[in-house]
């Protein structure tokens, strides 16, 4: 369980909308090209490639209306055409030996499946097609690239010398300690809840607040006793945004709920010792963030046009 934000749909929700790979690629097959919008420079959205992204948050975010859905889906289609658009001005490409590696590995795939026509029967259960995975999974590994080259030093396109990193870190940084409650499947949610009442009704009686992260935090084991270290617009929002609230030392007022679970939150101050030892840690993730800071740039450039209505399509 995790409060890094972008993770929640896994590895998929990732993709990038470049031209779809043939159905002669390993695992491909089974692409439906009708169109569904068009983007700026006229490429198109498929309705596989809407689809996959609508059924993903429909079933994440129930609760959303269709309007809610429309724009979730559209602010990843126009993420994932920044990240095609960057790749192309950097001249970031896959090479052969990682096309041969994503060859592999939609191979294995098919194996631990049990064959071409499993594989397929499998890839549609999470509202996939072959073209689709295939074309999902190698735009993730140029994704990975892209941002590896943004990141180095000498391209100059990040801006992370120790000057500019260690202002960055005082302005933009926090350290937090939590008792985290997880919601995981099958859980009782109002069981949860009462328990996180419980701890926190504990910790205003006078218990210790480690003492109570130590005994009931289903967080990582390394940050029950560290705290984790984070920068901005990294976590949660309404995470985020309970720690900035407090000052250093100060613990949130009550039980905090999200989607993860139910959270009772210290703020930590940074402390210089575990600066010093993590350093090149905090340092790549300044860098993260600035790489979504300039995808997100680009992402604001990328506008649709709907070109068929939405309520005639059957995403069943």
């Amino acid at each position: 369980m995790t409060l890094i934000k972008r993770i929640a749909l896994c590895l998929l929700v990732f993709a990038l909308l470049l031209p779809l790979y043939g159905c002669s690629e390993v695992g491909g097959g089974s692409n439906n090209t009708s169109k569904v919008l068009s983007c700026d420079g006229g490429k198109k959205v498929t309705y596989d490639e809407y689809r996959y992204y609508y059924m993903n948050y429909r079933q994440s975010r129930p609760d959303a209306d269709e309007k809610l859905l429309y724009s979730l889906v559209l602010a990843d289609l126009a993420r994932d055409r920044a990240i095609t658009a960057l790749a192309k001005e950097y001249d970031v490409k896959l090479d052969k030996e990682e096309k041969k590696a994503l060859d592999d590995y939609i191979q294995s795939v098919i194996d631990e499946q049990g064959g071409e026509e499993k594989y397929q029967k499998y890839l549609s259960e999470d509202y996939l097609t072959g073209d689709l995975f295939r074309h999902i999974y190698s735009q993730k590994l140029l994704e990975q690239k892209l941002r590896e080259y943004m990141s180095g030093e000498i391209n100059g396109i990040i801006d992370s010398d120790d000057k500019t990193f260690e202002a960055d870190l005082n302005k933009n940084f926090m350290a937090a300690k939590q008792v985290l409650i997880c919601n995981d499947e099958g859980d009782n949610v109002k069981d949860n809840k009462a328990l996180a009442d419980e701890i926190y009704d504990r910790y205003l009686a006078g218990e210790d607040f480690d003492d109570l992260v130590s005994e009931y935090s289903e967080e990582d084991i390394v940050y029950q006793s560290e705290g984790r270290y984070f920068t901005v617009d990294m976590m949660l929002p309404e995470y985020e945004e309970a720690v900035l609230s407090l000052k250093e030392g100060e613990v949130y007022d009550g039980v905090l709920e999200t989607d993860i679970g139910f959270h009772i939150i210290k703020r930590l101050p940074l402390d210089e010792e575990y600066v010093d030892s993590h350093y090149g840690e905090l340092r790549d993730l300044y860098k993260t963030r600035c790489c979504n800071e300039i995808i997100d740039e680009w992402a604001k450039k990328i506008t649709f046009d709907k070109v068929k209505s939405f309520s005639e399509l059957d995403f069943e």
